[in-house]
Parts: C-alpha cells; structure tokens; sequence
C-alpha cells in the first residue's frame, strides 16, 4: 500500500492509473483468500471437506449481498469490498470450525490492530494528504513493529533453509 501509487505511476499506462483505487480492497481480498484457503487444508486432512463448501456459500451469499448493497453506494469499489468481506467472513468461519480438530493459536489484538492500522492505510491513499508519503510510512513502521517477532522468525526460517539448500547442493 506504501508504494501503490508509485509502482501504478511506473508500470501502468496514464488512462489506467486511478485503477489504484480498486487494488487496497482486492489485496485485503486476496490475502484472507490466502488465510482460508490454508485453513481449508485443515477440513481435508480431517475428512470434513463439507466445511470447505459451507464456508464458500456463506462466502459467496455475502459477497453477492455486499454488492447488490455496495456497488450503487460506492460503484466499482463496492466489488472489491464485498470480495474482502467475504473471504474475511470465510476466514473467521474456518478459524472457529477447524479448532474442533486443529490447534490454532491467532493473536486476536495483534490481527486486529494490524487490520485497523491497513484501513487506516487505505484511508489515507483515498485522501492523499499532502504529507500521504510520511503517514504510510509511519502506519507501515507501526504494523512492522507490531508484528516485529513473528516477521523476524519468518525472516530466521527463510535464512536457514536457503542455508540449508546452499550448503547441501554444493
């Protein structure tokens, strides 16, 4: 989101750059798309596959109520909040359905504030204060530090398996 605007300036051609505005929404989409489809594997280890469908047409009935309700209030970014909602929706479902035969530990606050601090991201590209470059910075350093550990273990692992395929392929 901090480069967004930058990166459409760089490769999209000049008639399509205010398609900026439709990708914070489609990113948050895509990463609890991401989210549920990793907690969807749980349901097929567990033989519960239904649960995958169940929480798709959930899923889907609220992206197609999202849309029948936003796309007149807001237009095209009416759809783009709706796939959000919606795969945030089948995210939360799968969280609660698949502790029934999974461990899974999430750190509600951390997720939270993470999630309020991206809206406000998001808010501010939609404003494009004059001093937009230093608040996202700002809201990036914050998320960044909220998650500082987990992105440093992340980091850790990263390292130590390219480590590893280095090492063992010499």
């Amino acid at each position: 989101l901090v480069f967004l605007k930058f990166i459409m300036g760089f490769f999209v051609a000049d008639n399509f750059f205010e398609s900026w505005r439709y990708v914070p929404f489609l990113l948050l989409g895509v990463v609890f798309s991401s989210f549920s489809g990793f907690l969807g594997t749980n349901y097929i280890a567990a033989k519960k596959t239904s649960g995958v469908f169940k929480t798709s047409v959930i899923g889907a009935f609220i992206n197609i109520i999202a849309n029948i309700t936003l796309i007149p209030i807001v237009g095209i970014n009416g759809a783009t909040i709706g796939t959000a909602l919606s795969f945030f929706t089948i995210w939360l479902l799968r969280i609660r359905d698949t502790k029934k035969f999974v461990n899974i530990k999430i750190n509600a606050v951390k997720i939270t504030l993470t999630l309020f601090i991206l809206l406000i991201q998001i808010g501010v590209l939609y404003q494009s204060p004059r001093f937009e470059p230093l608040l996202q910075g700002i809201l990036l350093t914050s998320i960044i530090s909220i998650n500082f550990n987990e992105i440093k273990a992340v980091i850790k692992k990263v390292i130590a398996v390219t480590h590893k395929k280095y090492t063992v392929s010499k």
